[in-house]
C-alpha cells in the first residue's frame, strides 16, 4: 500500500492554512486528503475552520468547507482543538448530512480526544495524537482507528527516529494492522521519503508540496 499524502491545514501555511483557497490548492496537486482545525468561535455558537482561538467574522465556517469539500476526492483529517458532546454531536451530524461520514477521520491530542466517545463512535473513525513510546499504552486504553505521531520539533524528530530504530515500525504496524498510522509534519522530501519506507504506514501529512 502506497502512503498517502495528507495536506496538513489545507495545504498551505500562512495566510491560507485552513481555508478554501488551501482546499483548492490540495485538489489541483492530487493530494489523497486535507487535515484541518475546527472548533467553536470565540463569541458565538458557530463551529469554525480554524487553529487558532478568534472570533474574526471573515473566518471560514465548517459548514461552508463541508460545502466545498463533499464532492471531492478528499479524505478528512478533522482535528478538534476542544471537546463537548454537544460540539462532537454537531460535527457528526454536519459530516453524515453532507455524506462525508467514510471519508472522514475525526482525532485530537490526548488532552482533548481522551474526551472522545470511543465506546459509542456511531461508525465514525477516531484518532489520537501520541508520542511514539505511548502508541501501544493509548491503543490499549481508548482502541482508536488512527494513530497520529508527531515529527514537528527538533528534538521531537531525533527522539522519533531513536525510538523506531530501536523498535522496529514495521513490526509494530503488523502487530497492530487493524490501525491506520499517520505521521506529520513532514516537512522535506527527505524526510518523506525516510519515513514512507516504513511499511505499513497509512499516511503522512505534508505542510507544502514536495
Amino acid at each position: 500500500m502506497n502512503t498517502k499524502i495528507i495536506a496538513h491545514r489545507g495545504w498551505s501555511k500562512g495566510n491560507d492554512e485552513n481555508t478554501i483557497n488551501a482546499f483548492q490548492k490540495a485538489v489541483s496537486a492530487g493530494m489523497n486528503g486535507v487535515e484541518f482545525d475546527i472548533r467553536l468561535q470565540a463569541d458565538g455558537d458557530e463551529i469554525i475552520v480554524s487553529h487558532d482561538f478568534t472570533s474574526d467574522a471573515g473566518v471560514l465556517t465548517l459548514k461552508e468547507a463541508l460545502e466545498y469539500l463533499k464532492d471531492k476526492n478528499l479524505e478528512l483529517f478533522i482535528e478538534f482543538k476542544e471537546y463537548s458532546d454537544k460540539l462532537f454531536d454537531e460535527i457528526t451530524n454536519l459530516l453524515e448530512s453532507h455524506g462525508l461520514k467514510e471519508k472522514s477521520v475525526l482525532f485530537g491530542f490526548w488532552k482533548v480526544a481522551s474526551q472522545f466517545p470511543f465506546n459509542n463512535r456511531r461508525g465514525f473513525k477516531l484518532g489520537i495524537i501520541s508520542y511514539p513510546w505511548s502508541v501501544g499504552k493509548n491503543i490499549l486504553r481508548f482502541n482508536p482507528d488512527f494513530i497520529m505521531m508527531g515529527y514537528t520539533s527538533f528534538l521531537t524528530k531525533i527522539a522519533f527516529r531513536l525510538y523506531w530504530q530501536i523498535f522496529s515500525l514495521p513490526s509494530f504496524f503488523k502487530k497492530y494492522s487493524s490501525k491506520r498510522f499517520v505521521v506529520g509534519v513532514i516537512r522535506s522530501e527527505e524526510e518523506r521519503e525516510w519515513i514512507s519506507r516504513r511499511e505499513g504506514l497509512y499516511a503522512v501529512t505534508v505542510d507544502n508540496p514536495l
